[in-house]
């Protein structure tokens, strides 16, 4: 089989709702993750448009990310897409392939808060100098 092949379809191959092995996190982090509570006070938790799972580049994700970016649950939204490996759609205001250099930063030891807060600190300054 081709390694691409093998590549775009390795979500088959693997367990959901287990935290990848390389992700460094306490046991309370992942019981808090695991949780459903944390979704339901998401501002996304109520919109039906799918517009987490566009294509990054289309006006809807842009729009996607601007709800994310004042979301209360935004921390740990991007925690549980890191922890659960998710491939798809925009998850605390990354998409797929902003999540994959959290993750290379993850497999190099470093800890699941300290991915997730330097993320999302980068984020807001990032987001103040495209407002000025």
């Amino acid at each position: 089989m081709n390694d691409n092949v093998v590549q775009s379809h390795r979500v088959a191959f693997r367990s959901f709702g287990i935290p990848l092995a390389h992700v460094r996190t306490t046991a309370a982090a992942i019981k808090e993750l695991d949780g459903i509570r944390w979704r339901l006070r998401g501002r996304c938790s109520s919109d039906e448009s799918g517009a987490w799972f566009k294509d990054p580049r289309t006006p809807a994700a842009r729009t996607a990310r601007s709800v994310c970016a004042s979301c209360p649950v935004r921390a740990r939204c991007l925690s549980a897409a890191l922890l659960y490996g998710e491939e798809y759609g925009i998850w605390g205001g990354l998409d797929p392939e902003q999540r994959a250099a959290l993750d290379r930063r993850l497999q190099r030891g470093e800890t699941l808060r300290a991915v997730v807060t330097s993320a999302l600190a980068l984020r807001v300054m990032e987001d103040l100098d495209e407002a000025v």
